[in-house]
């Protein structure tokens, strides 16, 4: 039996869109609070399971908590805009530079 194969570049694409929709989720889940409860609560506990989510140590939106801690919002912002500054700069660099990363 032949093994299914995901080729590299859509695990690129789905990996830049899972990071981007990650980080998009963190800054609406306190701005949907009010309007989605349901959905908030479901990436505030989510998002517990990476993050301590420590009041004092998180950012704040309209006066709700983000879904994770400054340093985890830092991560995971910056991975998303890795990624898709990968994406903007892949034709400048090298094959094997692109390989390599």
């Amino acid at each position: 039996m032949s093994e299914a194969r995901v080729s590299p570049r859509l695990l690129a694409v789905l990996l830049t869109i899972a990071a981007s929709s990650w980080a998009a989720a963190i800054f609406f889940a306190p701005l949907a609070h009010a309007a989605m409860p349901l959905a908030a609560r479901a990436v505030d506990f989510t998002a517990s399971f990476v993050c301590h989510q420590r009041d004092e140590r998180s950012f704040h939106l309209r006066g709700e908590r983000l879904a994770v801690c400054g340093r985890c919002t830092g991560l995971y912002l910056a991975g998303a805009i890795g990624a898709v500054a990968a994406w903007l700069g892949r034709a400048r660099l090298p094959a094997r530079t692109r390989r390599l990363l």
